[in-house]
């Protein structure tokens, strides 16, 4: 991969680098220059982004990971502060791309952007690895085309990557099958779930929510 060099405008004495993570494109860091914090990302359209905060905040600064952090009550995303966000109850769901907290439910990736969704009817049903979640009632999804989080249909069709490394996480435990007729067995589990409605179902039998209670239309 060819390297290149990036001047970010920031005086070499007097700034230090707080926190740091990602080789590459995936390079991010937090650094104080003594005035301000900010945030750095080969993604962002400048590469760096001001905090403005008062130098003292840098020392409350807790990394949540590679785009989000915490200072004090405010919840930021890639140094931008998030409105409304309670950082208290704020929420990482592991292997997605889903965060949530006491009234809304967060979506982002570097080429979605961040989308908020409020009023989410609890509880939430999250599935390792994939591109959906569920409230109590419906299912959703950040749209690759919108950037917003938007309700999807409980039967719309799941597609074949996604059922794959989703079953193979809830219920495989990232194990490979042993045996032909265990293979086998797991592709008809497969080749069984069409739409989010099965895949939920399967992964969460004893789901408390409206769609886990009522039955299917048939197909």
């Amino acid at each position: 991969m060819e390297e290149k060099i990036y001047d970010l405008g920031l005086p070499v004495a007097g700034s230090r680098v707080i926190r740091h993570g990602g080789e590459g494109p995936d390079f991010w860091a937090y650094v104080d220059d003594g005035r301000h914090l900010h945030y750095v990302s080969y993604w962002l359209p400048n590469k760096i982004r001001v905090m403005r905060l008062p130098r003292s905040s840098s020392g409350d600064l807790q990394v949540l990971s590679p785009y989000y952090a915490r200072i004090g009550n405010a919840l930021y995303c890639r140094g931008a502060r998030v409105p409304d966000a309670d950082a208290d109850q704020f929420q990482l769901i592991a292997e997605t791309r889903f965060a949530h907290d006491r009234e809304h439910v967060y979506a982002f990736t570097i080429t979605e952007g961040l989308d908020m969704l409020e009023h989410a009817v609890r509880p939430l049903h999250f599935l390792p690895r994939c591109e959906h979640f569920a409230d109590h009632r419906d299912f959703y999804w950040q749209s690759s085309w919108t950037g917003k989080i938007e309700r999807v249909s409980r039967y719309a069709r799941i597609d074949a990557y996604e059922k794959r490394t989703v079953l193979r996480a809830c219920l495989w435990q990232d194990t490979d099958a042993q045996t032909d007729e265990e293979q086998a067995a797991r592709d008809a589990i497969l080749d069984s779930v069409r739409t989010l409605d099965d895949l939920f179902r399967l992964a969460l039998p004893r789901a408390d929510a409206v769609w886990a209670a009522a039955r299917p239309a048939q197909v």
